[in-house]
């Protein structure tokens, strides 16, 4: 099968090799994904840089996102589940194989069917954004009637949890650039807000009449602490899923303690299976009950995997990274 692969960390362009690899055989258990599209995200592109998974005479296939049909099945998995289109969950984590091949082999609950209103290219944008978005939806119970701020409301988690805030029936307000600002309330925000307005805290204060947002969905915790510990509400819920380059932020302690407010920090692949699985169905459940948008900001083939993951890190792509296999 063809695929891309690395053997050490560094720079994309230094380390990942194209070429053909055995075809991998489905164990007990596991389900083989003819793929149709990879998904590229930071995640990936930050384990390839460190190159920690690497051991001698390994290739990582890279990627844990992406989508396609199931062409054979281990043993214990019903012989049905062959040729169902399915989106893929933590492909690539704890294991060598992830999606940029022609060929994957997962855990049968990690190749999650689609539903019919949903296209394979879409399929591959769901994965880690969307399951990101529902957990920290969950951060603080049922979100139904709740005030629910949005940071980052056209990133790719941001853009799931406007929608998924939005169809739980809570009252959504988001941030994003002011280019964006439309884009965002289309998806379902009943309100957008410039990020870079010198009187957001104000804005956001009046936006809830003074009584802060009962949840926080938060993309750079550290550079946003200040202003979310001024808006959140009483037994509030700040989820942050993401922490830009301020990683030792000093918090305004006084003021979360005040509100006895709670900062939960989000990272699915530190819950157990049970609770990963239960995202997944909510994923599901979310995109069956309406038409929610993904947003792809640009495909490339194969052979220009390398330069997507530099895209990746040159920041600034708005949508998902799609590879088509």
């Amino acid at each position: 099968m063809r695929a891309v692969w690395y053997e050490r960390g560094g720079a994309a362009h230094d380390v990942l090799q194209q070429g053909t690899m055995d075809v991998p055989e489905p164990g007990e258990g596991e389900v083989r994904v003819r793929m149709a599209w990879s998904a590229v995200n930071p995640h990936d592109v930050k384990k390839r840089i460190n190159g920690r998974e690497v051991q001698d005479g390994h290739r990582i296939v890279p990627h844990s996102d992406g989508s396609g049909e199931i062409d054979r099945v281990g043993k214990g998995v019903p012989e049905q589940r062959v040729g169902e289109q399915v989106w893929l969950f933590g492909a690539q984590v704890g294991q060598v194989g992830g999606t940029c091949a022609q060929y994957c082999v997962v855990p049968a609950w990690k190749a999650v069917v689609l539903p019919d209103n949903v296209s394979v290219k879409q399929g591959a944008c769901l994965g880690i954004p969307a399951v990101t978005a529902a957990v920290a939806l969950n951060a603080t119970g049922s979100v139904a009637d709740k005030r629910v701020l949005v940071a980052g409301g056209a990133g790719r988690v941001g853009a799931y949890a406007v929608q998924f805030a939005r169809l739980t029936g809570a009252q959504v307000t988001a941030t994003a650039s002011a280019k964006d600002i439309a884009i965002v309330e289309q998806m379902g925000a009943a309100r957008c807000f410039d990020y870079a307005d010198p009187a957001l805290v104000a804005k956001l204060r009046d936006d809830t009449g003074k009584k802060g947002y009962d949840l926080i969905v938060e993309s750079r915790f550290g550079s946003n602490i200040e202003l979310n510990a001024n808006v959140v509400s009483r037994n509030g819920v700040i989820a942050a899923y993401g922490f830009d380059d301020n990683l030792s932020p000093v918090l305004p302690a006084m003021q979360l303690v005040m509100r006895n407010a709670v900062c939960r920090f989000i990272g699915i692949f530190g819950l157990v299976r049970q609770e990963q699985e239960a995202a997944l169905r909510q994923v599901s459940e979310m995109l069956a009950r309406d038409s929610v948008q993904h947003r792809v900001g640009m495909e490339a083939g194969l052979a220009d995997t390398a330069s997507t993951h530099q895209r990746i890190e040159e920041g600034h792509l708005a949508g998902a990274a799609l590879i088509s296999i």
